[in-house]
């Protein structure tokens, strides 16, 4: 299924990079200039065809394309040499021409956002936002916990931006922390009645030379709804304290509890205090009574592997994601803050984040290609592809002379100078900025991999004892009757 779903993804890539060089072919057409080659995909074509004097191929790296234009800037250091003509017998075109053709490719990569922003409009896309702000746990030791952040604050602003939820969106808690412009996060919280201002220094975990640094984090998870949505029925301790599915667990031992750490936390912190489980006095909401019931923890008898104490309950999952309908105006406004706001925040010195934090090509497939695998993940993916347009649109039109925004700055110099620039002086610019773009690309590709293939380790660390618990459903743990 993941060679299908990475399949599919590259397909889509595929299309983005033709909309993108359908660009400049017909503008190329349009203005009347020679066009050499139109190739999706880079290295030696493995099929190619040639058709009123325009070879047309295919290369095995999907992650780009090009048309070749000889009367343009030339551009042999990616593209290779010109094969079908002269090209020093062709006319010289004008900085105009020069400038719609350029200009071309990233306009059609912002039709094809539009395109995709329409399909979304009408096929929607998973709601991204939880919606809650109370903070649910705080770690021990972190950041938020030396700033006297805890558990039961609801956070209404960060850095003076009001908070729409903890994850999801651009002013999400999790976000503003990420992507904070200042060295220390400020915090306005309410607590019962009080507000409160308070401070916390990021921290970020550092990692191998070919892996991403960790992003900005203060160490908090949002509150979650403990929803009960099955109980063991083999002598489970839940079972016989009385507790159902649907029951709401909201306190332990006395205190409000918001999440599934902190129970999980409560359980290992009695059974590591005296080594054996101890009775926990359990507050629930039932059809909107406040109930109690107290239980102790127990091992299963089987299976045996299973060493840590459980009461024998599984979880309703506490996000729900619907569907909703973005206009398309909404969607390409949001795939320009998010562009705009990651560029702010690289060039920022008091985060850490850089353009290694950045996906490539390979990261993205592969993300994707997991994503495509979920629920609606095809959904996803369509809105996606609104913000992989835009940013493609973006990266192009800068002002390197291996891209569109290149040309199109080396037009307007013509039109200053009265004369194109000196292809003697242009070449040399142009391989140094090509092997800048590709050491670039190296550069990401190694964080890429380097992030998959320890997520790779981990998962085959975790394989053996994994596959094992996977086997026995939760509902065939057993514990032992009652005396």
């Amino acid at each position: 299924m993941i060679i299908i779903s990475i399949f599919f993804v590259l397909i889509l890539f595929s299309f983005i990079i033709f909309t993108h060089e359908l660009g400049h072919f017909l503008a190329a057409r349009w203005r009347g200039l020679y066009v050499d080659r139109f190739q999706i995909g880079f290295g030696k074509p493995f099929w190619k065809k040639t058709v009123d004097g325009v070879q047309y191929g295919l290369a095995p790296i999907p992650f780009g394309g090009f048309v070749s234009l000889p009367q343009m800037a030339s551009m042999e250091t990616i593209e290779g040499s010109v094969e079908n003509t002269d090209k020093e017998q062709l006319p010289e075109i004008s900085p105009l021409d020069k400038i719609i053709v350029a200009f071309a490719g990233p306009l059609f990569s912002f039709l094809t956002a539009v395109l995709f922003a329409v399909i979304v409009f009408f096929c929607g896309k998973p709601d991204a936002l939880y919606q809650e702000t109370r903070i649910g746990y705080v770690q021990e030791g972190s950041p938020a916990a030396q700033a006297g952040l805890q558990a039961g604050d609801d956070i209404l602003e960060i850095d003076d931006t009001a908070v729409e939820g903890f994850f999801g969106s651009l002013k999400s808690v999790r976000e503003l922390i990420i992507l904070g412009m200042e060295r220390q996060t400020k915090f306005l919280v309410q607590r019962g009645d009080e507000q409160l201002t308070l401070y916390a220094d990021p921290a970020f975990e550092e990692k191998a030379w070919y892996q991403r640094d960790g992003v900005r984090q203060v160490g908090i998870a949002p509150a979650q709804p403990l929803v009960i949505a099955a109980v063991n029925q083999n002598n489970s301790p839940a079972q016989l304290a009385g507790l159902q599915a649907g029951d709401e667990i909201v306190s332990i031992d006395g205190q409000a509890i918001y999440s599934f750490a902190v129970f999980s936390d409560k359980l290992n912190q009695h059974y590591a205090e005296s080594g054996e489980p101890q009775l926990l006095a359990l507050g629930y909401e039932r059809d909107g009574l406040l109930l109690s019931t107290s239980l102790v923890p127990q091992k299963p008898i089987y299976p045996e592997s299973i060493e840590t104490p459980m009461i024998g309950i599984t979880w309703q999952n506490y996000i729900t994601r619907g569907i909703v309908y973005p206009s398309i105006a909404e969607q390409l406004k949001d795939g320009f803050l998010m562009i705009f706001r990651s560029m702010q925040v690289i060039s920022n010195k008091n985060n850490h984040m850089s353009v290694a934090h950045f996906s490539g090509p390979v990261g993205i497939v592969g993300d994707l290609a997991s994503i495509l695998q979920s629920p609606d993940g095809w959904r996803f993916i369509l809105s996606f592809m609104v913000v992989i347009n835009v940013n493609l649109m973006i990266f192009n039109l800068l002002p390197l002379p291996v891209l569109d925004g290149g040309h199109i700055t080396l037009a307007f110099l013509q039109l200053i100078r009265k004369k194109p620039v000196s292809a003697r002086v242009l070449e040399p610019i142009q391989s140094f900025c090509a092997l800048l773009l590709i050491g670039f690309m190296i550069f990401i590709t190694t964080k890429d991999v380097g992030d998959n293939v320890n997520g790779w380790l981990d998962k085959l660390k975790k394989q053996a004892p994994q596959e094992q618990n996977e086997a026995i459903k939760a509902a065939d743990i057993k514990f032992a009757a009652p005396q």
